[in-house]
């Protein structure tokens, strides 16, 4: 039996049709060129022009505070003692979104769809990094605290210091007020968290793949007042 010639298939066209629906038209796009209607999860790294490239973040924060309430007492011969009467708690505070800029001082990222990569400036170790000032908090506006908050490949690393539970000698309790940061506590640092790593013809090392939270508590002093007693009195 003499065999038949049977040519290859030629590639087939896939057409874009355009579809007339009142004075609105609705367009079909090719399976082979979809749009592109997601982004990538936070934070997410690439290479890029000489450099790691990455997608959009945020910063989430929040800051709870608690109230220590006391009352100071002043016996004739003794220097003041101080009593704690009571303690509460603030109002839990909502989770506040910071958009990070691309480097310190750059542009902020941008969030809309289709993604945006944004170039980096080299390769190496990707950070998130926040700085923030405890004294600037008020309650109706709390990402006040957060002075700065970037992307970039040089970390910062200097917390707010820790706080002592007595301040000079034992005599001086007024610097257990954290909001306040009376001298010579400190009341700003510097924070970061490691995204990942890109570097060139290697394969990215993805460390966190979502925005970053950030919760804490700090604590406010409140005085009551100052009464006397007598050395009789117990």
């Amino acid at each position: 039996m003499t065999p038949l010639d049977i040519n290859a298939a030629e590639p087939s066209e896939v057409n874009v049709i355009t579809h007339s629906v009142g004075d609105a038209y609705a367009e079909g796009r090719s399976p082979q060129n979809p749009e592109l209607l997601h982004r990538p999860h936070a934070f997410a790294l690439v290479h890029g022009d000489g450099g790691a490239k990455i997608a959009y973040g945020e910063l989430h924060f929040r800051l709870d505070a608690l109230e220590l309430r006391f009352n100071i007492t002043s016996r004739a011969s003794m220097d003041n003692e101080v009593h704690g009467v009571d303690s509460a708690q603030k109002d839990i505070e909502k989770l506040t979104a910071i958009v990070p800029t691309i480097g310190d001082g750059g542009d902020s990222m941008d969030p809309d769809i289709p993604n945006v990569y944004h170039q980096l400036d080299g390769y190496g170790d990707v950070y998130l990094n926040w700085e923030v000032d405890l004294s600037e908090f008020e309650e109706a506006n709390p990402h006040e605290i957060i002075s700065k908050c970037y992307v970039s490949t040089t970390p910062l690393d200097s917390p707010v210091p820790a706080l002592a539970a007595t301040g000079n000698g034992g005599t001086d309790i007024t610097e257990s007020d954290r909001l306040v940061g009376i001298p010579p506590t400190s009341t700003t640092g510097q924070y970061n968290v490691k995204l990942g790593r890109v570097e060139e013809d290697s394969l990215v090392q993805q460390f966190i793949a979502s925005d970053v939270t950030w919760s804490f508590y700090v604590l406010e002093r409140h005085e009551k007042g100052t009464r006397t007693q007598n050395n009789l009195t117990c």
